[in-house]
C-alpha cells in the first residue's frame, strides 16, 4: 500500500495504485488461506464477500454523509 503514495505521478501513479491493490489481495488471500486452512478458492471467495461489504458500507456512509445518492456512491471512486 505504500506505493499508492505516489498516485499523484503522471503517467506510472494509477499503474502504481493498481499494481499496490492487486499485491494487497494477493497478499490477503495467502494470510486467510494460511491463517484459516483453506484452500485458493474459499479464501478468495471469503475476500470478495469481505470487499462486496467494506464496498457497500463505504458507498453506503458516503451517501449519507456527503448526501450523494447511492449510486452514485457506488459508482466513483
Amino acid at each position: 500500500q505504500v506505493l499508492a503514495v505516489l498516485a499523484f505521478v503522471p503517467v506510472v501513479g494509477p499503474w502504481l495504485v493498481i499494481g499496490s491493490r492487486l499485491l494487497t489481495m494477493v497478499a490477503g488471500n495467502l494470510a486467510i488461506g494460511h491463517a484459516l486452512e483453506l484452500r485458493t478458492p474459499q479464501a478468495v471467495a471469503i475476500r470478495l464477500v469481505g470487499f462486496a461489504l467494506a464496498f457497500a458500507t463505504a458507498a453506503g456512509v458516503q451517501a449519507l454523509l456527503g448526501d450523494v445518492p447511492f449510486l452514485t456512491a457506488i459508482l466513483s471512486p
